[in-house]
């Protein structure tokens, strides 16, 4: 198996900050990872790109949650998004059911709500 872990940015990028809805407080305490999968080879390249796009126009996704004066943000600040590619030699259908089995290893970073709303550091 080989895996590699990319931090992937917009090409272009102004600082802004967004305060946030009623529903992102809402569902600030709800963690959701996002994980696709492919069932062949995807040439990495083409993913990579695509994900510029995205937060070329969204640039929200590649923010910081941050609280000023007790309201919660972003800071579009182009921070950037992990992509890790992971090649295996066994099928999805072989991995799924016991990659969150196996001691220490998850399909997706879980980020902790509570830790952000309070202030506390999440970068790595």
């Amino acid at each position: 198996m080989r895996t590699e872990t990319l931090r992937i940015t917009a090409e272009i990028s102004e600082p802004q900050r967004v305060f946030a809805t009623l529903m992102d407080h809402t569902l600030s305490r709800v963690a959701v990872p996002v994980v696709f999968f492919y069932r062949q080879s995807v040439p990495e390249q083409a993913l990579i790109d695509g994900l510029r796009r995205v937060l070329n126009a969204f640039p929200v996704f590649a923010s910081s949650p941050v609280v000023i004066n007790d309201r919660l943000a972003f800071d579009c600040n182009n921070r950037g998004v992990d992509f890790v590619v992971t090649h295996r030699s066994e099928s999805m259908a072989e991995v799924i059911p016991r990659a969150n089995q196996e001691e220490g290893k998850r399909l997706a970073e879980i980020i902790q709500p509570n830790r952000v709303l309070s202030g506390a550091d999440v970068s790595r």
